[in-house]
C-alpha cells in the first residue's frame, strides 16, 4: 500500500527557492570572479610580455589600467625582472619611477640586478645600481650579481658591479674588502654615488694612507672632482687637518686652485705643515706651489722648526734656494734649541754634506754663514771640508782619496756668487781670516800630497828596475799604479808566484787589458802559467765588474779559461752573485759548461736568487738554468727565493717551473701507498712513470686549483681525469707533513713514524710569511680559503712551506654565509648555532684563522689546548667574541 504524498509547506518552498537563487548567484559571482581573474591574468601576462618585449606603450597602458606592477609569472619574475633580463632600459626606468620593487625576488631568489648581470645588460645594471639596487644580494645558490657575471665572463658588467661593491665597502668601513676591490683593474674610478659622493671622497674618509695611495695610482682619476657640497678631496683633507693625505693628493697633482679660498685661508696652518713635510722629502715643485698659494716659509712646528730647517737637515739644496728666494730672513730664525738652519746644516756636514745648503743666488752655505757673521758655523764647516791624514804613513790609495778631497774643498772655496765673489772676498773680520788661512792650508796640503804620490810611483819604478821584488809587492799592494812593464821577463824569472798575482791584480785594478796582454805574451812565461794568470785576471775582473777587461780576456785565443768551476772562484757564479747582466751574457755565450754546475754549494742561478738579482736570474733562466734544482742544502732554488723574501723572484721561478698543468689519466702513475686524507677525499702517494724520480700525491681537486699560481701555495703538477673518482689533482709530496702534526711530533715524538724532523728547520717568521703571502694572493683574486688551519700548511725540506687544501675555497662575496672550515680555527662570524640567524663574513675570516695559527706557532700547542672548557663551550664563547686562543708571555701580544 502506497503512502500518501505530503506537499511542501510555504516555508519550505520559500527556503528552497532562496537557496536556489543563492546558488545561482554564487555561480554567477564565481563566474564573474573567474572571468575577472582571467582578465587580470591576461592583463598581467600582457604587462609581463610587454616588459619583456620592450613595448613601453603597452606597459604604460597596463599600469594606467590598474594592472599590479608587482605581478609575476610562473617563475615568480615581476615585470621589472623581465625588462631587466631582456635589457629594456626605458621600461626598467619607467617601472622604477612608478615604484616597482627593486629588490623583488623570483622563485630562485634572483633580483632584477641578478637577471641583468647574468645576461650582460650593462646599461640596465648601471640604472639599477643608480636607483640603489643591492649589489650584495644573494640568490638561491648564494651568488651575488658579480659572481653571476664572473661565471659568464661578462667583463663589462663586472665593472659597475665591482664599483658598487667598492663604494658599499667604503661606506661600511670594510677596509680589507675595499682594498681588495680597489686593486682590481676593472672599476669605474670616477664613479659618483647618488648623493654625489665620489669614490675618491669615500676612500679619503677611510683615513688609510695605503688605500688612498692605491686610489691615486688609478689612471684617468679626476682628482679635483667635487662632492655634493662642492668640495674637492683636497679641500676635505685640509679641513680635517690630514697632512699625509693632503701631501699625497698634492703629489698626485690635486690643484689648490680648485679649493675654495675661504677653506684654504682657514686651514693655512695645515698647508704650512705640508710645506715642512715637502721640504723634508725634497719635493721642490710642491714647495714652490705652496709658497705661491700663501704658505708662510717662516711658519714653525711645535719645536720652532721652519721648512728651511728641514731642508737644511736633509741636504735638499734646491728647496733651500726656493725658500730663501721667497724670504732671506729665514737664515736668522732659530728653533727652540737656538739653532738656525745654518747650524743644522753645519751639524749635518759631519756626515759629508758640507754643501748641503747650497746656491741661493749661487751662494754656498759657507758664504751664507760668513755673510751673516756666523763665525762658529764658518769654523765648523771649514773643519769638515777635509779629513786629517798623516802623509808619511799613508798608502797610495789613501793619498789618492785625500787628494780628491783637497781638490773638492778648493773647488768649494773657489765658488763665486751672483756678484762673482768668492767666500774669502765677501767675508770680514775673524771669519775672513779663518777662510784665508784655510785656502793657504789646502794648497800646501795638496802640494805635499802630490809629491808623496809621485814619490811612491818613482819608488815602484826604481824597485822594478833594480829587481827589489819585496818592495815591488809592497808598493803594488798599497795601490801604486802600474803604467808600464819595462822588464816583464825579469818578473817572470823571479819565479815568485805571489809577485805575479799581485802584479795581475794591479793591472786589473787599472783596467788596462792591453798591458795585461803584453805581460801574458812574455816569452819566459809558460803556457800553464799563462793560463793560470789569465784565470786569476778573469776572476778579479768579474769581481770588480771590469766589463771591458772581461770582454778582451774572452777574446784572447791563446789562453784557456775556465768560465765555470766546481771549486775555487767560478767566474759565472761570481757574475751571478754580483748581478751583472752583461758579464753573465758574455760568460754564458762563451761557455759550454753546465749552467747548473754547483760551486761552493750553489748554482749560478742560486747565487743570483740569494742576492735578489732578478735581471740576472732572468738571463740564467733564458740559458736553461733549472729553478727547481735541489741544492746540497736539500731545498730547491725556488724555496731559497721564498725563504729570503724575494717575492718577485719567487714568482718568476715558480712560473718557470710550473708552466702548464697537463691533464693525464691514472695510468700515468704507479701507486705506492694511501695517505691520511685532507678532509676532502683520499690522498694517494704515487710515482709518475717515466717522468720524475720524486714521489708525488694525488688528491681530490680543489675548486680553485686552476686559478691559483703562487709560490706560497701548493702547486698543481697535473690534473687526473679519472672516470671512477672524478677529477683529481697531482701535487708534490710534502715529506714533513703538515704544521699541525709537525708541532704535535715536536711535543711527543713518535718512534719510527717515517718523518725526519731533523731535516727540516722550522722558522716561525718564515711560516707566517708564507701564509700571509698566500692569503694576500688568494684575496687579491677574490678567493677566501675558508678552511685555513695548521693541518693545511704543508712542510717539506725540499719544497719548503706552502699553503694548501682549498677544498672549500670560493670566490669572495659580501654576504658569505655558508659555514665552512674547522671549528677551533673558525672566525666568530663564521660560527653560528642551528637556530641562529645567518651571519655574514668576508675575507677577514681567513685573517682570524691566520691569527689562530700564529698562536700555535707561539705555544707549540693546538688552540685552546690548556682550556678547561668543553669543546661546545669554547666554540660558543668564540662565537660571542669573549674567548681567544692563548699566547705565551714571550710573544709580542703576551702582555
Amino acid at each position: 500500500m502506497f503512502g500518501l504524498w505530503q506537499s511542501e509547506t510555504p516555508e519550505q518552498t520559500k527556503a528552497r527557492e532562496t537557496k536556489a537563487k543563492a546558488e545561482a548567484k554564487a555561480r554567477e559571482t564565481k563566474a564573474k570572479a573567474e572571468a575577472k581573474a582571467r582578465e587580470t591574468k591576461a592583463k598581467e601576462e600582457a604587462l609581463l610580455n610587454a616588459a619583456r618585449d620592450g613595448n613601453l606603450a603597452t606597459v604604460i597602458s597596463s599600469l594606467n589600467d590598474g594592472v599590479n606592477i608587482e605581478c609575476y609569472n610562473i617563475n615568480g619574475s615581476t615585470p621589472l625582472h623581465r625588462a631587466a633580463l631582456c635589457g629594456r632600459l626605458e621600461i626598467v626606468r619607467f617601472l622604477l619611477e612608478k615604484g616597482a620593487k627593486i629588490e623583488a625576488k623570483n622563485d630562485y631568489l634572483d633580483t632584477p640586478l641578478h637577471d641583468a648581470s647574468l645576461n650582460n645588460k650593462v646599461e640596465v645594471v648601471r640604472l639599477l645600481l643608480a636607483y640603489g639596487a643591492n649589489v650584495d644580494a644573494t640568490n638561491f645558490w648564494n651568488q651575488t650579481p658579480l659572481v653571476d657575471a664572473q661565471e659568464k665572463g661578462f667583463v663589462q658588467v663586472q665593472e659597475p658591479l665591482r664599483t658598487a661593491m667598492l663604494a658599499k665597502a667604503l661606506r661600511e668601513k670594510r677596509i680589507l674588502d675595499a682594498n681588495s676591490l680597489l686593486r682590481q683593474e676593472k672599476i669605474i674610478v670616477n664613479h659618483q654615488e647618488p648623493d654625489g659622493t665620489t669614490l675618491l671622497h669615500l676612500v679619503l674618509a677611510m683615513q688609510d694612507l695605503k688605500l688612498l695611495a692605491t686610489m691615486l695610482e688609478k689612471s684617468n682619476l679626476e682628482i679635483d672632482a667635487t662632492d655634493s657640497s662642492g668640495r674637492t678631496a683636497l679641500a676635505i683633507a685640509l679641513a680635517t687637518r690630514n697632512i699625509e693625505a693632503t701631501y699625497a693628493l698634492l703629489q698626485s697633482n690635486a690643484q689648490l686652485d680648485a679649493v675654495d679660498k675661504s677653506i684654504l685661508g682657514a686651514h693655512m696652518h695645515t698647508v704650512e705643515a705640508v710645506l715642512r713635510h715637502a721640504a723634508s722629502t725634497n719635493n721642490n715643485e710642491m714647495v714652490a706651489e705652496l709658497l705661491q698659494h700663501g704658505a708662510s716659509p717662516a711658519a714653525t712646528n711645535e719645536n720652532g722648526e721652519t721648512a728651511l730647517h728641514f731642508a737644511a737637515a736633509n741636504g735638499h739644496t734646491a728647496i733651500v734656494q726656493t725658500l730663501l728666494e721667497n724670504d732671506k730672513s729665514l737664515l736668522g730664525l732659530c728653533d727652540q734649541s737656538g739653532n738656525t738652519a745654518l747650524h743644522v746644516a753645519a751639524e749635518k756636514a759631519k756626515k759629508g754634506h758640507v754643501d748641503a745648503v747650497n746656491k741661493v743666488d749661487k751662494t754656498t752655505m759657507l758664504m751664507a754663514a760668513a755673510t751673516n757673521n756666523h763665525e762658529s758655523v764658518v769654523n765648523v764647516l771649514l773643519s769638515y771640508l777635509v779629513s786629517t791624514l798623516i802623509l808619511d804613513d799613508a798608502s797610495y790609495k789613501a793619498l789618492t782619496t785625500h787628494r780628491k778631497e783637497l781638490v773638492a774643498a778648493q773647488g768649494y772655496l773657489d765658488q763665486r756668487n751672483a756678484m762673482r765673489k768668492t767666500t774669502a772676498e765677501i767675508a770680514s773680520n775673524a771669519a775672513k781670516q779663518l777662510i784665508e788661512n784655510s785656502v793657504t792650508s789646502l794648497q800646501t796640503n795638496l802640494d805635499r800630497t802630490r809629491l808623496a804620490m809621485q814619490s811612491k810611483k818613482a819608488a815602484l819604478s826604481k824597485a822594478m828596475k833594480t829587481q827589489e821584488w819585496p818592495m815591488v809587492k809592497r808598493l803594488l799592494l798599497e795601490g801604486v799604479p802600474v803604467t808600464s812593464l819595462d822588464f816583464p821577463g825579469a818578473i817572470v824569472n823571479a819565479n815568485d808566484a805571489e809577485l805575479r798575482h799581485i802584479l795581475v791584480r794591479a793591472i786589473v785594478e787599472a783596467d788596462d787589458s792591453v798591458l795585461f796582454q803584453t805581460f801574458l805574451r812574455t816569452l819566459e812565461l809558460s803556457k800553464t802559467a799563462r793560463n793560470q794568470l789569465a784565470q786569476v785576471a778573469l776572476v778579479l775582473a768579474v769581481t770588480s765588474v771590469k766589463t771591458l777587461f772581461v770582454m778582451n780576456l774572452l777574446r784572447m785565443a791563446d789562453v784557456n779559461l775556465d768560465l765555470v768551476t766546481t771549486e775555487g772562484p767560478s767566474p759565472l757564479h761570481l757574475a751571478a752573485k754580483i748581478g751583472s747582466v752583461l758579464m753573465l751574457s758574455m760568460l754564458l755565450t762563451a761557455s759550454r759548461a753546465d749552467v747548473d754546475t754547483i760551486n761552493e754549494g750553489f748554482t749560478a742561478l742560486a747565487n743570483a736568487v740569494r742576492e735578489g738579482h732578478i735581471d740576472a736570474a732572468k738571463v740564467l733562466l733564458s740559458a736553461s738554468a733549472n729553478p727547481s734544482f735541489v741544492l746540497p742544502s736539500g731545498h730547491t732554488i725556488l724555496v731559497m727565493a721564498v725563504r729570503r723574501g724575494h717575492q718577485e723572484l719567487a714568482q718568476l721561478l715558480y712560473d718557470s717551473i710550473y708552466t702548464i698543468i697537463p691533464t693525464v689519466t691514472s695510468a700515468a702513475f704507479s701507486p705506492l701507498e694511501r695517505l691520511p686524507n685532507g678532509g676532502f677525499g683520499a690522498i694517494e702517494k704515487v710515482a709518475w712513470k717515466n717522468k720524475s724520480n720524486d714521489d708525488i700525491v694525488i688528491r681530490k681537486r680543489p675548486l680553485q686549483a686552476g686559478r691559483c699560481r703562487s709560490p706560497y701555495l701548493l702547486p698543481a703538477l697535473a690534473i687526473v681525469d679519472n672516470p671512477t673518482d672524478g677529477v683529481q689533482l697531482v701535487t708534490e709530496w710534502m715529506r714533513q707533513g703538515d704544521l699541525f702534526h709537525y708541532l704535535k711530533r715536536l711535543r711527543t715524538p713518535l718512534p719510527n713514524d717515517g718523518i725526519a724532523l731533523d731535516t727540516f728547520e722550522l722558522s716561525i717568521v718564515h711560516v707566517a710569511w708564507v701564509i700571509a703571502n698566500g692569503l694576500a694572493y688568494l684575496h687579491a683574486k677574490n678567493i677566501i680559503h675558508r678552511d685555513l688551519k695548521s693541518s693545511n700548511v704543508f712542510l717539506c725540506a725540499k719544497h719548503g712551506v706552502v699553503l694548501g687544501d682549498f677544498g672549500i675555497a670560493r670566490a669572495i662575496e659580501k654576504e658569505m654565509t655558508a659555514g665552512a672550515g674547522t671549528d677551533v680555527w673558525m672566525a666568530p662570524e663564521v660560527l653560528r648555532e642551528e637556530n641562529e640567524e645567518v651571519r655574514v663574513y668576508d675575507a677577514s675570516a681567513d685573517i682570524y684563522s691566520f691569527g689562530v695559527i700564529l698562536t700555535e706557532l707561539d705555544t707549540g700547542h693546538k688552540p685552546f689546548a690548556d682550556s678547561p672548557l668543553k669543546p661546545f663551550e669554547i666554540l660558543n664563547r668564540v662565537r660571542l667574541g669573549t674567548l681567544r686562543p692563548a699566547m705565551t708571555d714571550n710573544s709580542a701580544d703576551g702582555q
